[in-house]
């Protein structure tokens, strides 16, 4: 049998788990190729059980024997072909001599979530050690699944079952309610819709009550989806998985900044995308839950379904969502604008509208913000009282926890002056020009190009780069830059796309593609 590691008892705190992300490459070496990011689900489409068992049967070790949990077809919950697997299983104990006993009971039946990535098991690792933080930091932790062990020679996550439903479970099942609304009477119609509303705010109140505790921890989730949230039948209580993409976000530092997508695409805040130079933060996840909460009320995604990931991007840096209650309007959902129905609905839009605004300054400051107004809008649906909702207003009883910076550039003004210059001079001369901007390292340079970039990025194709001090990598500034500008095309809609692929093919025969695709590996996406 191999080495055996186990980190049970090992407790992190915020600056062990910034620490524990960093891994080296020479621990997965032989792990598999990379792949997009990924994370379990609770719940998925399924494929057949014989495949399901050929894949556990490979992949687990000896002391843990798969197990159908009821309410599952299967002992796989989630299957990612090339990041991540989720298996319901029984721990064994082996008894022959050298063997090392793990803290689990035989009688249990535990979740394994196993990395089959360089990406997945770098994100699996930050999960450890987030969820350990926060198991050992709540005071009554009903919120996060806990963890058993984490299995590093065989890269699995041992945790805490969670029974209960996902967010999505809960969508498929309050879209065929709403597909037999017709047959009703309107009585009933607005009965329904009300009875459907309560149980939509409840559910979603305990949820902000959960992202309130871990956020108020400096835990940020940066994944919100609707298979993340795990409505626990046992404690009454929403649970939050899969902190694979989460970060620790400190007082001193509370924003973090990325030039590549991070979450899951059709929820992703703007500033996340990696296409807009704004700081992500907690409030990426409110957005995030803004765009959940609008699903379950309206039946259906603002942007749509079943779309390619460049559209959700650029739909969610350049498209406001309809207004919630226009679209419930306009489809027919409310029929009568005097109804209770309607006039709560009314308050619940201008909730979310707050939510997914685009300009984070606008959006609510944090979670227990949104629960106050919600919980203000279910009280008048129990007591069918509308007077606390005369003059609502979304976000009253939202309250500032955080240091709130002005993303803008201060002080720079002259420098921004003359590089307008120079850009008018290209533009009226059709001459290029090199610009050069010199300071000592960390006086804002960056900065002072990023704000010169958003003031003129509707008319100006921009390509920049900088030699990393110390970095000796050839040709890195001019690899990186090109892996950059293909992540750009990637966010561009399709006809778009397709129209670059076929310049670049009617320029450059496919050896050289190939060639290119090795150096610069962003190309695969496009031609592979």
């Amino acid at each position: 049998m191999s080495r055996l590691t186990s980190d049970h008892h090992h407790q992190y705190s915020p600056q062990e788990y910034a620490a524990q992300t960093e891994s080296t490459e020479e621990q997965r070496k032989d792990h598999g190729p990379s792949s997009s990011s990924s994370t379990s689900k609770h719940s998925s489409p399924f494929h057949k059980s014989t495949s399901f068992e050929k894949i556990t049967d490979t992949i687990l070790p000896a002391f843990f024997t798969p197990c159908v949990v009821e309410g599952f077809p299967s002992s796989v919950i989630h299957y990612g072909k090339l990041s991540s697997r989720v298996i319901t299983c029984h721990y064994t104990p082996q008894h022959y001599r050298g063997a090392i006993a793990l803290p689990l009971d035989f009688n249990t039946v535990y979740c394994l979530k196993i990395a089959l990535s360089t990406p997945s098991v770098t994100q699996l690792e930050r999960e450890v050690s987030i969820c350990n933080y926060l198991n050992n930091s709540l005071p009554n932790n009903d919120i996060v699944p806990k963890i058993f062990t984490y299995l590093s020679d065989y890269f699995i996550l041992v945790r805490e079952l969670v029974v209960g439903r996902s967010f999505r479970d809960y969508f498929k099942e309050w879209g065929e309610i709403c597909n037999k609304l017709e047959n009703l009477s309107l009585f009933t119609y607005h009965l329904t819709l009300c009875k459907e509303l309560h149980d939509i705010l409840d559910i979603s109140i305990k949820a902000c009550d959960s992202l309130s505790q871990i956020h108020s921890l400096r835990v940020c989730h940066l994944d919100l989806r609707p298979e993340n949230l795990i409505i626990d039948t046992h404690h009454s209580t929403v649970k939050i998985i899969d902190f694979g993409m989460g970060c620790f976000l400190s007082l001193d530092n509370p924003f973090v900044y990325s030039d590549k997508p991070i979450g899951y695409f059709p929820y992703m805040s703007p500033e996340a995308t990696g296409k807009i130079s704004k700081p992500i933060g907690f409030h990426s996840d409110i957005y995030s839950f803004g765009f959940m909460l609008y699903e379950m009320l309206a039946k259906e995604h603002p942007f749509g379904s079943n779309k390619a990931n460049s559209e959700y991007i650029f739909s969610h840096i350049t498209h406001q969502p309809e207004v919630l209650y226009n679209n419930l309007k306009r489809r027919g959902l409310i029929m009568d604008e005097t109804s209770l129905y309607a006039k709560l609905m009314s308050a619940v839009s201008a909730v979310v509208t707050k939510m997914v605004q685009k300009a984070i300054d606008k959006r609510y400051m944090n979670f227990e913000g949104v629960k106050q107004d919600l919980l203000l809008i279910l009280k008048c649906l129990q007591t069918n009282d509308m007077s606390f909702l005369r003059d609502f207003i979304a976000g009253e009883r939202d309250i500032q926890t955080n240091l709130t910076i002005p993303f803008v550039v201060y002080g720079r003004q002259n420098v921004i002056d003359a590089m307008t210059c120079t850009l008018n001079e290209v533009r009226d001369y059709k001459q290029p020009k090199a610009l050069l901007i010199s300071g000592y390292s960390g006086v804002g340079k960056s900065c002072v190009v990023r704000e010169f970039r958003n003031k003129f990025k509707q008319d100006v194709c921009f390509i920049e780069t900088k030699y990393d001090q110390s970095h000796n990598v050839p040709f890195f500034a001019l690899t990186s830059k090109m892996n950059s500008i293909i992540e750009d095309i990637l966010g561009e809609p399709e006809h778009i796309i397709s129209d670059f692929k076929m310049r670049l093919t009617s320029l450059l025969e496919s050896t050289q593609i190939e060639a290119l695709c090795e150096t610069i590996p962003n190309l695969n996406l496009l031609f592979f």
